[in-house]
Formats: structure tokens, C-alpha cells, sequence
């Protein structure tokens, strides 16, 4: 898996808007680099790496967040959601398996297992832990669909490249919204750069 150099390293005599510019641009390049392997359900460790970037992008956005408006606040909440959809699949991904490897033990001949007969298994245990399993994965489906319909909103309207525009309140010119709902870009913004190493947006 391609990875970005490393973290802009911030130089104190800067301005902090150029510092805090260049560490959110940092960390949205990081997340948008892990984007191409979204389409598939099963890259595991891929959507793992992704809710790992997501988190740094809103931390870093937390850290600079007095210098910003409402419009921010509101933009720190979308990566959150992302951060947290990609959590519970993360925590499915990680829970089954667990689940699955004690079922296999359960499973496995005990001494003195054929004097017990049909009572060497405790198959209510095992049948109630199996259906467990199944509802983490339809969990996990249905979480996985719901965050490739809000990732294609987000990048349908340009929210990372809004993202990436806006300015610490008081520095013109006029930050761009990031409400917009539909397709449209506001008048003069440039439209998203696709990110680096990136394949085509879902």
C-alpha cells in the first residue's frame, strides 16, 4: 500500500493558518490515498488503515478547530461519522473471527467425550453463538453500505476540496459553504483535485 512521505513538520514562526492549512491538507491526502480500495468489502486491513486516517484528519481538525467557524464544526462531524462507520466494520472484522476460533474449540473432541454422547457439545451455546456471527455481519453490511453512500456524498460535493479551502475566521475572501446537497460547485470555486494515487471516485 502506497503511503504519503510523513506529516508536514510545522515550523512555529509560520502563521498558525498556514500550519494548520498544510496539517488538514496532510491528513486528507492520507485518507483520500486509501480511497481506491473502497469498492471492495473485503479489503479488511485497507478500511482498517482508512478509519485510522480518518481519525488523525478529525483530530487534527479538532486541534485547529478555534481558529474556524460553525462551517467547520459541522465539517469535523462528517469525518467523524465516516471515522465511526468504519469502526463498527473494523469491529465486526476483528469480533467474528474471535468468535469462529472458540466455536473451534468448543468443537474439538473432549476426554471423555464419546461416554456424553450428544451432550459432548454444548450445541445450544454453539448454534447461539453462530447466529451472533450472522448478525455481525449483516451489521457489518449494512454499515459498509450506508458509508459508501455518505462517502459518495461527500465526494459528489466536493467536501474534501471545501475542506481544503476554507479560511480561519477573520481571513478573507469568504469561505465556501459546505452545506451544498447537490452536484453543483459554488460560483469561482475550483472543482476537487483527485487525490494523489488515487483511482476514480466511486
Amino acid at each position: 500500500m502506497s503511503r504519503l512521505s510523513g506529516p508536514p513538520t510545522l515550523d512555529p514562526r509560520q502563521p498558525i493558518a498556514e500550519s494548520a492549512a498544510r496539517s488538514i491538507g496532510y491528513r486528507i491526502d492520507e485518507l483520500l490515498a486509501l480511497e481506491r480500495h473502497i469498492r471492495d468489502p473485503l479489503r479488511v486491513a485497507e478500511l482498517h488503515e482508512m478509519r485510522i486516517a480518518a481519525k488523525r484528519l478529525r483530530y487534527t481538525m479538532e486541534i485547529f478547530a478555534p481558529l474556524y467557524g460553525k462551517e467547520f464544526a459541522a465539517a469535523i462531524e462528517k469525518v467523524k461519522s465516516i471515522q465511526e462507520q468504519l469502526g463498527s466494520i473494523h469491529d465486526a472484522d476483528v469480533l467474528v473471527p474471535e468468535i469462529v476460533a472458540h466455536i473451534r474449540r468448543e468443537l474439538r473432541p473432549a476426554d471423555g467425550a464419546e461416554t456424553q454422547g450428544v451432550f459432548g457439545v454444548d450445541l445450544d451455546e454453539t448454534a447461539a453463538l453462530i447466529a451472533l456471527c450472522r448478525r455481525c455481519r449483516k451489521a457489518r453490511q449494512d454499515t459498509y453500505r450506508a458509508f459508501i453512500r455518505d462517502w459518495r456524498l461527500l465526494r459528489r460535493t466536493g467536501f474534501f476540496a471545501t475542506l481544503r479551502a476554507l479560511r480561519v475566521v477573520g481571513d478573507p475572501p469568504q469561505t465556501p459553504s459546505l452545506h451544498r446537497t447537490g452536484g453543483r460547485h459554488d460560483a469561482g470555486k475550483q472543482p476537487e483535485a483527485k487525490p494523489a494515487q488515487s483511482e476514480p471516485v466511486l
